[in-house]
């Protein structure tokens, strides 16, 4: 299971001073990093608002059954 959707591609291979091979631009993986933070904390934001609509929806049963039973 994948934590986001986002598949950072490789533009470039250079060696770098001490001639190890660097993949790319440390910036595209740090903007791939922010875009999957952006990407949960709009699936947090829809759950917490779904949460919120099953919890009206929730008490508002919870009520009609108080006030059912009290009729009994």
């Amino acid at each position: 299971n994948e934590l986001c959707s986002f598949k950072p591609r490789i533009t470039s291979v250079h060696r770098g001073c001490d001639g190890n091979v660097r993949d790319g631009d440390g910036n595209e993986k740090v903007l791939g990093v922010q875009a999957c933070i952006a990407e949960k904390d709009k699936e947090i934001s829809r759950l917490k608002e779904l949460l919120e609509i099953e919890k009206r929806r929730v008490d508002s049963k919870r009520k009609k059954a108080s006030e059912t039973w009290k009729l009994l």
